[in-house]
């Protein structure tokens, strides 16, 4: 029986496979991922790309192949396109893929850009807090270009010109305002600066016009006196009467290739075997320079006058520089100025020991760079080169930073360098002066160097964002004579740096992009910088070397020389062997040879610098409250031994000091002191554009009775430095590990007061007492060495 019902049957289901399924799946997904993105999207992206380029193009700069920089960005800047392109279409595809298709390359370049900007500034040592919020500036501000670029190119319609003249305009905008920002709502510079030549002016050397004052005594009584003070009439920064002569000099890759004589103008030297004090020499650093540690090269440039006779000879050695770079370069402003005054210059390649992004940098080398300067010594002493007339008995080291310290270090390296034949040549030559240029002072092998009966001169600068204190004053300290005819001085330079003494470092004391952070704007001019350093290191040298005694009276007053000098603050301390101490505050005091006002406390304090590093030295502090207050020191019989002999003048050093906060406040008409911070001793704040100095020093005798001088009446005493080293406060105690976050470094001044500003006739045989008044309500001030200088070392003359 045949059913009226047609049979109805079901299809079965098929089902696919995983295999298949996924393939489907990642089809799918493939084909979202080619889809063309948006032209908003392209444009943000492309903005964001663009920032990623722009920050490794400043990082460049800082990985330096030595090929020179064209090379570094042609080698560097082709590479990471390379890289940067594979990343960000790895990133955008694995994002495309996955569901986000369209935003991939926004979502990509800007993960690029935040791990790149919080990488390479953590690599800055700006601190991962830093770093995280700069990062996230970086990145706020390049969406809001990108966005803007982006609206006009997607709905706006506008081309790709005229974008990028917007963007021109735009940052042209915000460059110009932040400069008027700094022009005219920042810091009044013009009145610093008027300042500044004011102090270096004055007093005024014009017969016609002296300057005058009149001395307020303590009793109440007036004098007037009118001073003038003896300046130089000739700039030491310029050229002498000498013809100048350039080499090179370099030395062959192995001995049997030694040659000596001229060949365009360069003098051919032996390289000096260095492995008992080299010993960290890595493969890559003798890959790139060419040689192994026992034959390390004598190389360098040399300035010498042409003229008859022996010459004193000055060697410089750079400090720590990118290796890549050639700093022994950077002294060639030095070299020539001083060949031309009669001294022959070399200046040291050292580069080799430098720092390097691809083999970091030796271990030990102040010491390494101290055994060089003697080498290089060595090679000129022994073979006596015909272009060459040198007098060994006048011999000067000059050394910047690491350097600096290596000079030093040079006349001192029997301490470490013991038994090595490189020390020999300290008994053959006489090294009479040594500078220090902004040097470090580190302790190798739990060592420091001392000069005995050496010229010390070290130069600072307050916005030295390398090495933030002075570690010069320290080597300064330990400078000590005990024969006659020697000197030692300080030089502080406001709004001065680190790289500027050096004209291949420039203005940034850092590498990038950490250097961006730096507070530049405030710098003097590395033009004015290095002025400054030659009127000192020439005067220096012309008073160690070629017996220009007249030459130490700009140390004593650089007012002497102020008509030359670039307008910012200086701050100078000097001593002599002429000078005897009555008062230096390093021994314990069991029973103070002082006595004070009741409203005066005085205490011995150990000195500190910014970044609280000790400065090997001890003076007293005061602060007083209310007017006339003083300080009396009491002159034992063995220090009036001492001014038995004919005394020509009075040293005393002051530090103005504001580093450490007090409130005042007053209240019934007491003055009552708050210290704002309980850790720390109370200080007063000052002013720092009052540079008056309203002291009156009293000399008490029961033969003379009482005489007074109004120290403010010819000197003036500026402020501790107070600039900021980073663009931002906010930045100065989280970057670089607090490295800026310093207090004010007490800055002290050396003054020379010639017996005739006291009168005719004064003789200080029988002195009992020395006083100190303080002609303002309150303030606070640290005194150091007291002392008396005896006849033939007061160069600077004053007039009444």
């Amino acid at each position: 029986m045949v059913n009226d019902f047609e049979e109805i049957t079901e299809e079965p289901i098929v089902r696919k496979s995983l295999k298949v399924r996924l393939y489907e799946w990642m089809k799918r997904r493939w084909q979202f991922m080619l889809m063309k993105e948006s032209a908003f999207v392209y444009s943000f992206s492309l903005i964001f790309l663009l920032a990623l380029c722009i920050e490794w193009v400043v990082v460049i700069p800082g990985i330096p192949t030595g090929l020179g920089i064209i090379i570094d960005y042609l080698i560097f800047g082709s590479l990471y396109v390379i890289l940067l392109i594979i990343a960000f279409t790895l990133l955008k595809s694995i994002l495309a893929f996955f569901y986000l298709h369209k935003c991939a390359s926004m979502i990509a370049s800007i993960a690029i850009l935040v791990s790149q900007s919080y990488i390479l500034m953590l690599k800055s040592n700006w601190g991962w807090k830093v770093s995280l919020f700069m990062t996230t500036i970086i990145i706020i501000i390049t969406t809001l270009v990108a966005l803007y670029a982006s609206y006009l190119f997607a709905y706006r319609k506008k081309t790709f010109t005229y974008i990028t003249c917007n963007l021109v305009i735009l940052f042209l905008v915000i460059a110009l305002g932040n400069e008027a920002r700094e022009n005219f709502f920042g810091d009044d510079k013009d009145l610093i600066t008027q300042l500044y030549e004011d102090v270096l002016l004055s007093p005024d050397m014009s017969s016609d016009d002296k300057d005058s004052s009149a001395d307020v005594n303590h009793d109440g009584s007036t004098q007037q006196v009118l001073l003038s003070l003896d300046r130089f009439s000739n700039d030491p920064s310029e050229v002498g009467s000498f013809e100048v002569r350039h080499y090179d000099y370099e030395s062959y890759a192995d001995d049997t290739d030694f040659m000596t004589g001229e060949v365009e103008n360069i003098i051919y030297t032996a390289p000096m075997d260095g492995s008992d004090v080299l010993k960290d020499w890595k493969w890559t650093k003798e890959l790139y320079w060419g040689f192994s540690e026992n034959q390390i090269p004598i190389n360098g440039q040399v300035w010498t006058p042409v003229g008859e006779g022996e010459f004193p000879i000055v060697f410089i050695m750079h400090g720590n520089h990118v290796g890549e770079e050639d700093s022994s370069d950077g002294y060639a402003y030095l070299g020539e100025l001083l060949a031309s005054q009669g001294m022959i210059v070399c200046s040291i390649d050292a580069n080799f020991l430098n720092y390097s992004v691809w083999s970091g940098i030796v271990d030990d080398d102040q010491l390494l760079r101290s055994w060089l300067m003697l080498a290089h010594i060595t090679s000129f002493y022994e073979h006596q080169y015909d272009q060459l007339s040198i007098d060994w008995d006048q011999v000067a080291l000059i050394g910047h930073s690491r350097g600096g310290q290596a000079a030093a270090m040079a006349v001192d390296a029997k301490k470490w360098l013991v038994d090595n034949e490189m020390t020999s040549i300290l008994d053959e030559v006489s090294i009479k002066a040594v500078v220090g240029i902004a040097p470090t002072d580190y302790r190798v092998d739990s060592k420091q160097a001392n000069l005995h009966n050496v010229n010390y001169l070290t130069l600072h600068g307050t916005m030295d964002s390398d090495l933030t204190e002075s570690f010069g004053d320290r080597q300064y300290e330990r400078t000590k004579f005990n024969e006659e005819g020697h000197f030692k001085a300080t030089v502080e330079l406001y709004h001065a740096n680190h790289g500027q003494f050096n004209t291949i470092w420039g203005k940034y004391d850092e590498q990038f992009p950490g250097a961006i952070l730096l507070n530049t704007a405030d710098l003097m001019s590395g033009i004015d910088q290095r002025k400054a350093a030659q009127i000192f290191i020439s005067s220096f040298l012309q008073a160690s070397l070629l017996q220009q005694d007249q030459y130490k009276a700009i140390f004593q007053d650089f007012r002497t020389v102020g008509q030359y000098l670039p307008p910012t603050g200086y701050v100078t301390r000097y001593s002599s062997s002429n000078e005897s101490l009555l008062f230096n505050f390093e021994q314990d005091y069991t029973d103070s040879p002082w006595s004070t006002s009741p409203d005066l406390e005085a205490e011995v304090i150990e000195l500190k610098g910014r970044s609280d590093g000790v400065k090997q030295n001890s003076a007293l502090w005061l602060q007083w409250f209310g007017e006339q207050q003083h300080i009396t020191f009491n002159l034992t019989n063995q220090q009036q031994i001492i001014l038995n002999k004919n005394i020509e003048a009075i040293t005393i050093s002051f530090a103005r000091t504001d580093y450490r906060q007090v409130a005042v406040t007053s209240e019934e008409n007491d003055l009552e002191a708050t210290t704002t911070d309980q850790s720390t001793d109370p200080i007063l704040e000052i002013d720092k554009l009052d540079v008056t100095l309203p002291i009156e020093l009293e000399l008490y005798s029961d033969i003379f009775g009482t005489i007074q001088l109004d120290l403010a009446s010819y000197f003036s005493l500026l402020a501790p430095a107070e600039d900021d080293f980073t663009k931002s406060s906010i930045l100065e105690e989280r970057i670089k590990k607090g490295k800026y976050d310093v207090k004010v470094e007490p800055l002290l001044q050396t003054y020379i007061i010639p017996m005739n500003l006291f009168g005719e006739n004064i003789n200080l045989s029988d002195m009992q007492q020395i006083s100190l008044y303080f002609n303002q309500p309150s303030g606070s001030l640290i005194v150091d060495n007291i002392g008396v200088i005896t006849e033939g070392g007061t160069y600077v003359q004053y007039n009444r």
